[in-house]
């Protein structure tokens, strides 16, 4: 009787053994399954920086340049993307600026992705001077006659909605491209304004307000005015046909230049320069440097190509 309880027990046990092993069995083959599928995708795609050259002449001389480009993780070769130029201020230079707000970039542009150039104003580094006063020359070369071989070096490389790479092509493909900058680079995109408003529907200026009458022989801010809107003017645009986002930092100096400029562009052109076309944003607290730059550029795409 006790061998034959023990029997029972005995069968009992591989049975339990028998179905436990079973379902084992299953889940690891689910589980390998789900490993080989996962093994199977592709690693996970992140933002890069890529560099494109380009070569300008300024002053008689010949420069062979680069610029860093930021291509999201959205991007995909042959589907068009906006794109957005950003200048950085003076003794830097675009790459090194490019590495400085990658991670930013990765964060701000998720929901909308774009690519962001960034060249240097400076023909080579022999022009990277302590006295930003010499730079203003360059920020104005730059809007004047560096953007074209800039905007064929980079947009016949990269997908934009511009159709190829000549004249043509860019105006009619505007309204998919911005100009930005900082500090001096901010300068730069109150240039680009005056002289190609042609090639870009969405300005962000930051950190600095327009020199323009250093050129144009102005002394008042309607005068600044005047001269900043006049390319727009000519070419029959409205206030429909661009945006400007200018900003600055709560307590950057360059508030003190920049305040009564846009006041007077509103005041003086408002035909053109609206409420709801020109935006002036002060980051609270903001000082002149890094930080306040990558809080002003966080603030201010999402309105570029809203239109």
């Amino acid at each position: 009787m006790k061998r034959r309880k023990v029997a029972i027990v005995a069968c009992a046990i591989l049975v339990v053994v028998a179905v436990v092993g079973g379902v084992c069995w299953a889940l690891g083959g689910s589980l390998r399954k789900q490993q080989n599928s996962a093994s199977a995708k592709p690693a996970n795609v992140v933002s890069q920086l890529q560099t494109v050259s380009y070569d300008i002449t300024y002053q008689g001389k010949h420069y062979a340049k680069t610029a860093s480009v930021y291509v999201p993780a959205a991007y995909h070769k042959g589907t068009p993307m906006n794109i957005l130029y950003l200048v950085h201020g003076s003794w830097t230079n675009g790459p090194k600026l490019a590495g400085q707000m990658q991670g930013t970039l990765d964060e701000c542009l998720s929901g909308k992705p774009m690519l962001v150039v960034f060249p240097t104003y400076y023909p080579d580094d022999t022009f990277v001077v302590r006295d930003y006063h010499k730079d203003y020359a360059l920020n104005r070369f730059f809007a004047t006659d560096e953007i074209e071989p800039l905007m064929r070096a980079v947009e016949s490389r990269f997908t934009t909605y511009s159709s190829g790479v000549s004249e043509a092509d860019f105006v009619a493909s505007r309204a998919h491209r911005a100009f930005s900058g900082y500090s001096m680079g901010g300068i730069t995109a109150w240039e680009m304004l005056a002289a190609k408003p042609q090639y870009f529907h969405d300005f962000m200026p930051m950190a600095e307000s327009s020199w323009i009458n250093k050129t144009t022989g102005g002394t008042t801010d309607a005068d600044t005015a005047a001269s900043l809107v006049a390319g727009l003017k000519a070419r029959g645009y409205g206030s429909k046909d661009v945006t400007v986002v200018a900003m600055t930092g709560e307590k950057d100096n360059s508030k003190t230049g920049m305040f009564p400029q846009i006041d007077a562009l509103r005041k003086t052109q408002g035909d053109i320069m609206t409420q709801q076309n020109l935006m002036y944003w002060e980051n609270p607290g903001g000082k002149h440097g890094l930080a306040s730059l990558k809080a002003e550029v966080s603030h201010g795409v999402p309105y570029l190509f809203a239109q």
